[in-house]
């Protein structure tokens, strides 16, 4: 839209003028949207600007001097403009003025407007109106007549004097004529045909009009006429909910249709025809707070003057019920049974039954007092159906009484309204809706498991279709959810719901008059209100079968807003963006609902009801696709043409080139360390074994040396001839003992000497060593498994442990015949040692030290080191048998690879 303050971009929900300040003047006055999207807009003082992306080019040389106000591009393409000052086209790119080349006088211009076939209409200040046919090189002088019926497209008989009221009328698509006046607006519309006086109506102030003098009019590609005045914008389209003006007291409605399609209308301050003008009939008083229709057509109303029955336009009176003073009777609810009894529920006072000429109370029915009813309903099969206070409801068929509660299904609280003449019957209430299947109600609700709660007005179209007035609004569920809902109960139906922005005023009072919804001729449903009486014609549902086209138009990233492009590419470390977006949706853009996705963060569509902006946080480095979907009022949905394409630059340590490096350098590190940590082990163990070497070398060059030769000058002087008989025993077990030194030096030695690092060490290579030593003897030794190699250190605790118990079977067991038993498990290494001796004496098997050993309590302690099980069993009778268990992984060195 354009003003004297600039130009003016509207989405229905947000103005936006951030193009307004690219232009050269602010001063925008005409503008147009070529075919293909571009934007030409003319300037108060001069000049043409074409607007084509983020491109303005501005034109001056060649144009008529004044305001320019109008374009318009005829079918051969030429794209004319109108300025104050003259006419003119452009050609090859460059505008050129004309005048009586093609027929133009050169008088200022008033107007230019364009016509549906493609024709030109010009008009000058001096009355000229001239006409430029299609293909025609020169514009055709034509009569005011000809400008009325064939460009304006109003009817021949149209009063001459409307249009001197302006000097270019607006009229709409639907033929309307739209017209300033002296308070406001007003149109005329031919609803009668085109030979027929207009229906004229004036809009005010008191209609919602900003200001009384319009300045302008537009009509929407949605069909809504928009009007700008001096202080703001109004929007006019076509409600769903059309009001019926009845009286300008309209307090408490309440109406009921005969069979003539007449409506009858009860209020507080009267009855009314529901004519085109509302009739009032207050010769029956007023009070009204109940009226229906009984099966036959007929129309009953109910108020402070008694009761009415209205036959065909006949109305007739009958008393009301004896009761207390008429202005005190409230009447609740009215309804005619199957025999013609009148039926009546007064607040606080019960349920009366008028048969003939005489009225009877019912204080009680089906047990319940009739103190609170809420409504009575007659069905076309003749039942009577009274509905309570506390959520009963019974059904009276004659002497028949059938009574429904919540054991029958029936949870809707209150009722207000029932709609009986359908296949299934409905109820509704203050807690929702339930529909009666095979003798049982069960309830009806909407997608997600909606409740339709505060029914006041409930009705069921001969398709099936639903209407109820609830606390949302209006509602609709199609009769094909309804069908459903008969095979399925517990199916949830599609609605739609109609409120104020379709034109509903208002609400429905919940307890008096109801019900707020009834059907009248057409299957046109009428609403009310506490203020208002209203229509919704449900064969001609107003629908906006446009769907809006949506558009991204800026992003804003790191602070910074940048304006949406096809391909956009945002700085380094850009991490939160945000999103804005729209869709010119300009009839109900509050129901208008987006859906996005963004490729490489959502994996599918994102709700965002209303909101025009999508927030994404934590994003990396890369390219993502903004997608978005829009979708108006009526489920029209439509996509972005293509999606918004966004790059966010890595910054260098995200590159991969850089991910690469700082990889190849880490795998460095690693098998730098590693060879570290492999270079520190093996000098350690060096060390170790270079230590172990020198301990051997020196107890075999000081210590078994000097033994050995010790050795031999003990045996030399045993040996010889002269020795004395009594010393010769004693140098024998010098002799022996000396040798039991020096085995146990050669056995250290070989300890010390023993590779750590030797790759064979299984448990074979111990045993061979302490047979090498003379220290063992066993009678049999038997491998079960598979050879596995030992961890050398855990391995020399077994051995030390097998050299104790063999060590106990000799010395102490005194056994003749030792085994031993290997098996290398998958999971346990178990050795077993058995003898056939008398027996381990029993403080050895207690545990305590001997002989210079530690006997038991060391081979535990080296088996609790290993994380193994030492069982040791002996009996004088069975001998001694010891038993070592270890866990593979705490025993076996690992494979090599």
């Amino acid at each position: 839209m354009t003003s004297q303050s600039g130009l003016f971009r509207f989405d229905g929900v947000h103005f936006d003028q951030s193009l307004s300040k690219r232009l050269p003047s602010q001063m925008v006055k005409g503008i147009f949207v070529d075919a293909d999207g571009s934007l030409w807009l003319g300037y108060f003082y001069g000049g043409v600007s074409h607007v084509v992306g983020d491109r303005i080019d501005t034109y001056r040389d060649g144009l008529p001097l004044g305001t320019v106000f109008a374009f318009a591009r005829t079918p051969d393409g030429t794209l004319w403009v109108a300025s104050t000052g003259g006419l003119a086209r452009l050609v090859h790119g460059a505008w050129h003025t004309v005048g009586a080349d093609v027929g133009y006088s050169g008088r200022p211009l008033r107007d230019m407007s364009q016509s549906a076939d493609g024709r030109l209409w010009i008009t000058t200040t001096a009355n000229e109106y001239l006409v430029l046919a299609t293909g025609a090189a020169r514009f055709e002088p034509v009569d005011r007549a000809t400008i009325l019926t064939q460009l304006w497209g109003l009817p021949p008989s149209t009063d001459q004097r409307l249009l001197d009221l302006v000097s270019t009328p607006f009229v709409d698509s639907a033929g309307a004529l739209w017209l300033p006046s002296m308070t406001g607006l007003q149109r005329y519309r031919w609803t009668k045909g085109k030979d027929q006086p207009p229906t004229k109506e004036e809009f005010d102030k008191a209609d919602g009009l900003t200001d009384t003098i319009p300045s302008g009019f537009f009509e929407d590609r949605e069909s809504n006429v928009w009007v700008a005045t001096a202080l703001g914008i109004d929007q006019f389209r076509e409600n769903r909910i059309t009001p019926h003006e009845v009286d300008e007291r309209l307090f408490m409605p309440t109406v009921a249709f005969d069979s003539d399609g007449v409506g009858w209308a009860g209020t507080m301050w009267g009855a009314f025809r529901l004519t085109p003008e509302s009739t009032p009939l207050p010769e029956l008083g007023q009070y009204f707070s109940c009226v229906t229709r009984d099966r036959l057509g007929n129309v009953w109303m109910a108020g402070q003057s008694g009761v009415f029955h209205i036959v065909h336009g006949e109305i007739s009176k009958i008393a009301g019920p004896p009761t207390a003073p008429s202005e005190a009777i409230k009447y609740q609810s009215i309804a005619v049974d199957g025999k013609g009894a009148v039926w009546v529920a007064l607040a606080g006072l019960g349920l009366f039954r008028r048969d003939g000429t005489q009225w009877t109370r019912l204080t009680t029915l089906a047990g319940l007092p009739t103190t609170h009813l809420t409504r009575l309903v007659g069905d076309a099969a003749g039942n009577l159906w009274v509905a309570f206070g506390d959520g009963h409801l019974v059904r009276m068929d004659g002497a028949s009484v059938v009574l429904f509660d919540t054991s029958s299904g029936l949870d809707v609280g209150a009722v207000a309204d029932m709609a009986l003449d359908r296949a299934n019957a409905l109820v509704g209430g203050e807690q929702g809706l339930a529909q009666m299947i095979h003798g049982r109600f069960h309830p009806v609700r909407g997608r997600g498991e909606h409740v339709f709660s505060g029914i006041s007005g409930l009705v069921q179209l001969r398709s099936g279709e639903v209407w109820m007035q609830a606390d949302e609004g209006i509602v609709r569920i199609p009769s094909e959810d309804m069908r459903l809902v008969a095979v399925r109960p517990e199916y949830e139906v599609n609605y739609e719901v109609f409120d104020a922005e379709d034109g509903l005023i208002g609400k429905a009072d919940k307890v008096r008059p109801l019900p707020s919804l009834v059907e009248g001729q057409d299957d046109r449903v009428w609403i009310t209100t506490t203020r208002e009486v209203a229509s919704v014609n449900t064969r001609r549902l107003v629908r906006n079968l446009r769907p809006a086209k949506p558009a991204v138009m800026t992003v804003l990233a790191g602070g910074v807003l940048y304006r949406a492009s096809d391909d956009m590419t945002l700085p380094a470390h850009t991490r939160n963006i945000r999103i804005d977006f729209g869709a010119p949706t300009l009839t109900m853009p509050t129901r208008t609902t987006f859906q996005a996705k963004l490729a490489g963060v959502d994996d599918r569509w994102q709700e965002l009801g209303i909101r025009r902006e999508a927030f994404y946080t934590n994003l990396g480095p890369g390219e993502y696709r903004f997608d978005l979907r829009v979708t108006n009022e009526d489920g029209r949905t439509s996509a972005l043409d293509k999606p918004l394409v966004l790059h966010i630059a890595p910054a260098f340590y995200q590159t991969l080139a850089f991910r690469i490096g700082a990889g190849i350098l880490a795998i460095a590190l690693i098998v730098s360390l590693y060879q570290w940590r492999l270079a520190l082990v093996s000098q350690k163990a060096r060390i170790r074994l270079e230590e172990r070497e020198r301990i051997a070398r020196e107890l075999h060059d000081t210590l078994l040396q000097g033994a050995q030769a010790l050795l031999y000058a003990v045996e030399s002087v045993v040996r010889a001839e002269s020795i004395d008989e009594t010393a010769r025993p004693i140098l024998t077990r010098t002799l022996g003992s000396a040798r039991e030194v020096v085995a146990e030096g050669r056995s250290r030695v070989r300890d010390l000497r023993q590779d750590c690092s030797d790759a064979d060490c299984p448990l074979e290579s111990y045993l061979e060593f302490l047979e090498d030593t003379g220290e063992g003897g066993f009678d049999a030794i038997t491998i079960e498994g598979r050879i596995r190699r030992l961890k050398v250190e855990r391995g020399q605790e077994v051995v030390a442990i097998i050299r104790e118990a063999l060590q106990n079977a000799v010395s102490h067991s005194r056994a003749t015949i030792i085994r031993l038993h290997i098996r290398y498990g998958r999971m346990k290494l178990a050795i077993f040692v058995e003898d056939n001796g008398q027996g381990l004496p029993g403080d050895l098997l207690a545990g305590r030290r001997l002989d210079g050993h530690w006997g038991i309590t060391g081979m535990r302690e080296r088996a609790s080191r290993l994380g193994g099980m030492l069982r040791l069993r002996s009996t004088a009778e069975q001998g001694t048998s010891v038993r070592l268990t270890v866990p593979a992984r705490r025993i076996y060195r690992r494979r090599s690879r």
